[in-house]
């Protein structure tokens, strides 16, 4: 199968293939490497082979991207939905309000938060809920309780992001409608550190409890010491997605944060885990 590598050169120009496939297995090694942007040094003679269709490694502080493959190609984000519908149930509501779970809640298909019809929380449970376990109850009772969750999320989507390519229509992230490029997550996840630092620092929480319990934070890439919080997803017909931030040290010894976007993967631990070997290896910042 043939590929494509896209790597980028300073902060505005790119060299881009046409040639692409939705969903690949693999992204073998490539003959034809390009420095990365600005600050960034890349020395390479290939990529890692992984299992993502599409993906983007960027510096969390000043959104610029250091390695991309497919950055621009639209997929299914899944989960990560749940990024941007939390940050805006979080802007809308009042935090301490309480609402009683529905039935049409809890029909949402997954049973992630174990919740049952009739439990009462705050709504910044429902929050820790959504972010942590991934609960789509949760996310289907923040839509219920503030009926202009979707708009605010389409305000952010076209007025703080300016994309034409991210689209959201659930705020659990179970339609396949629910979809984005590399580079409007990255972007988000740069907004998101700058106005919702609340919201990532609930995704980097190894657990939350209340008196009644409480939930625990799924997510495959958590526990590693350098984490800085993000979010996974999965779909059948989408595979893994994450967006996630790493505080990683490089090549010549700089220690940057770095965001990770991975889309359409097989296995988002692993895939990640080789995107930051070859960071460590061959990328410098001056």
């Amino acid at each position: 199968m043939k590929r494509h590598l896209v790597l980028l050169l300073g902060t505005s120009a790119c060299i881009t293939m046409a040639t692409f496939f939705l969903l690949p297995q693999s992204v073998p090694a490539q003959d034809f490497v390009s420095p990365a942007p600005a600050m960034y040094t890349l020395e390479a003679s290939s990529t890692p082979v992984i299992s993502a269709a599409s993906y983007v490694v960027f510096d969390l502080e000043t959104g610029e991207p250091v390695v991309a493959y497919q950055e621009d190609v639209v997929l299914p984000i899944a989960s990560v939905t749940k990024l941007i519908s939390s940050a805006a149930f979080y802007d809308l509501t009042t935090l301490t309000d309480t609402t009683v779970l529905t039935a049409s809640d809890i029909d949402t298909p997954g049973g992630a938060g174990r919740f049952v019809a009739g439990d009462e929380h705050t709504h910044h449970e429902l929050i820790f809920a959504s972010l942590l376990e991934s609960s789509n109850d949760a996310a289907a009772a923040m839509e219920r309780v503030e009926p202009d969750l979707l708009d605010t999320v389409h305000d952010i989507i076209k007025t703080d992001l300016a994309s034409e390519t991210f689209e959201v229509v659930d705020a659990s992230g179970l339609s396949l409608q629910n979809k984005a490029t590399a580079t409007d997550l990255a972007k988000l996840f740069v907004y998101l550190h700058d106005r919702f630092p609340h919201i990532i620092d609930i995704t980097n929480l190894p657990a939350y409890y209340t008196k009644d319990g409480g939930w625990l934070n799924n997510n495959p890439v958590s526990n590693d010491p350098q984490y800085l919080g993000g979010k996974h997803g999965y779909l059948p017909e989408s595979g893994r997605t994450l967006v996630g931030g790493f505080e990683d040290t490089l090549y010549n010894g700089s220690v940057r944060k770095l965001g990770y976007v991975v889309l359409g993967s097989d296995n988002l631990a692993e895939d990640v885990a080789q995107l930051r070997s070859f960071v460590s290896e061959h990328v410098s910042y001056q």
